[in-house]
């Protein structure tokens, strides 16, 4: 299998390109020293990190700006607000929720934009018309390199914020240490045999046709020593992020910040002990620390419960997901708190507007015959039928074509 036919089936599993050769945020790892942690107490660890944290965002701040912060159901996003109001007041800054009503990134992002007292945007996008134009600009200001519904409705987020400085929270749970294993792979193949088998993205059907071990002699790795950053976040940060999430979060035409990154911060969270990176613990108490009022308020972390609940509460919340996932199957109106973005599974039954460009695209597709092993009208009808939510499929393979037809124009 070539490198070629190995991004197809890469894109159709992973919702990106194997092939991706740029590399516009690059990552500095060369600051990272654990000597000076390794044998502090949590409590130090802390009032360092608070430290660190309010030295990132001094350095990173510019006065007489309009400053944005796209807020979530997550950490980084009300981490960033928190900072920021340390260098502004709350009113001079701008935060953004855009997804659908009643599920947690909406919910809570707009929860949290109350309570910090910010000027706070609620976009509720199940409601927005699809144009294919403007798919296709996403699909080039993607640099044509990734599934094109994992973003904002973008020609509105121009007219609203095509002149403000976007604060991202890009990687900031990676570099926390979300993605850190207790169990660190030991060779890098280790790595990456376990990086595809945890990374696909597409969970609805397999897409691509290739096994598994095809894909490894195209995963990008990183050149350090395990002791420095593990195998299996060398991996993440040169593959997933640089080839995934760089191009999925930070479009271009945008001015962006980026505090996780390249910063004070970063090379304090990459230097502490691992215990303390695992699962975001020093991230979570430097935040409960510091800033007490956002970080009681509930996350997605936990399934819309606070930080620290009792374990029972979360897990009663994820069964209670679980139900009600089951129940929209046939009661599309139930709310699902998990879905991102946008409710695909609906918006390709009801939109008329979404409909027409996927069937067209789908027939385009086909007519490449590059996904020949796949009826495409067989999936289409099976998500119509309601015989499965079949969206992340129908959203990879659309996007596919979009893709291919940005990159030829």
């Amino acid at each position: 299998m070539d490198i070629h036919e190995a991004s197809v089936h890469s894109f159709l599993g992973f919702g990106y390109f194997l092939d991706y050769d740029r590399n516009d945020f690059p990552i500095d790892f060369s600051k990272i020293d654990h000597a000076p942690y390794a044998a502090l107490p949590e409590e130090e660890l802390i009032r360092i990190g608070v430290e660190k944290l309010r030295e990132t965002f001094s350095l990173t701040f510019e006065s007489g700006r309009d400053h944005v912060v796209p807020l979530s159901g997550g950490l980084d996003s009300r981490l960033i607000v928190a900072a920021l109001r340390e260098q502004t007041e709350a009113g001079n800054i701008q935060t953004a929720t855009f997804g659908v009503p009643g599920t947690y990134d909406y919910d809570l992002g707009c929860l949290v934009g109350k309570h910090a007292g910010t000027r706070q945007s609620a976009i509720p996008i199940n409601g927005f018309s699809y144009h294919e134009d403007e798919l296709l600009d996403r699909a080039r200001r993607m640099h044509g390199q990734v599934i094109v519904f994992h973003c904002p409705p973008l020609w509105h987020f121009d007219r609203l914020f095509g002149k403000s400085v976007i604060w991202s929270g890009y990687v900031g749970d990676a570099v926390a240490g979300s993605h850190l294993r207790e169990n660190s792979s030991t060779t890098q193949d280790e790595a990456k045999r376990r990086y595809v088998e945890r990374r696909r993205l597409i969970r609805s059907m397999r897409l691509d046709r290739c096994q598994d071990s095809d894909l490894l002699p195209y995963l990008s790795t990183g050149d350090l020593p395990p002791t420095t950053l593990s195998y299996d976040e060398q991996l993440l940060f040169a593959e997933g992020v640089r080839k995934f999430t760089a191009p999925t979060v930070l479009l271009e035409g945008f001015e962006y910040r980026t505090p996780f990154i390249n910063s004070p911060w970063m090379d304090f969270m990459f230097s502490v002990p691992k215990p303390h990176r695992l699962e975001e613990r020093l991230l979570i108490k430097i935040g409960q620390k510091a800033f007490p009022d956002l970080f009681a308020l509930p996350t997605k972390m936990m399934y819309g419960a606070p930080l620290g609940s009792r374990p029972e509460l979360a897990l009663a919340k994820r069964v209670v997901n679980k139900a009600r996932k089951a129940v929209r199957r046939y009661v599309p109106s139930v709310n699902y708190g998990p879905i991102l973005y946008d409710d695909f599974e609906e918006r390709y039954r009801d939109s008329p507007g979404l409909i027409e460009i996927a069937r067209r695209n789908l027939a385009d597709l086909s007519a490449r015959g590059i996904v020949d092993w796949l009826d495409l009208d067989a999936i289409w009808k099976r998500h119509q039928d309601r015989s499965g939510n079949f969206a992340d499929a129908l959203n990879a393979l659309i996007s596919l074509e979009l893709v291919l037809k940005s990159k030829k124009n």
